[in-house]
């Protein structure tokens, strides 16, 4: 059984290594008659990104109260810009050339700012 000082240890290593991350958040509000061909894309693109060096994770999500709309919370070593140029590869011509057509509106993408604290279930 793990005490909680063993628990608050492993957190705090948790959180060392994670002040070199960098959290993105996109939302991709889809257009209803492309959400499947959308998810279909964003599968095939998700294979070439969980190779890049500087991926550590991604959890794709619905939205509760709009279902086409759907957000990526991204976690990757490295810093912003090193991210921004993590778009321009030659693999994401064809994704980012057919999001505009796919999306109802632009795509947000927000970038946080390594966690200051964790939270978990003991």
């Amino acid at each position: 059984m793990t005490t909680s000082r063993e628990r608050a240890i492993e957190q705090s290593k948790q959180h060392e290594g994670a002040e070199k991350r960098t959290v993105i958040l996109v939302s991709l509000p889809v257009k209803p008659e492309a959400r499947e061909s959308f998810r279909k894309m964003l599968s095939e693109i998700g294979e070439h990104i969980a190779k890049e060096p500087s991926f550590v994770s991604a959890l794709i999500h619905e939205d509760m109260d709009d279902p086409d709309t759907i957000v990526l919370y991204e976690t990757w070593s490295g810093s912003r810009e090193q991210l921004l140029e993590q778009l321009t590869r030659p693999y994401r011509r064809a994704y980012e050339a057919a999001l505009p057509a796919m999306l109802k509106s632009e795509r947000r993408i927000v970038f946080l700012h390594p966690p200051f604290a964790s939270l978990f279930r003991a």
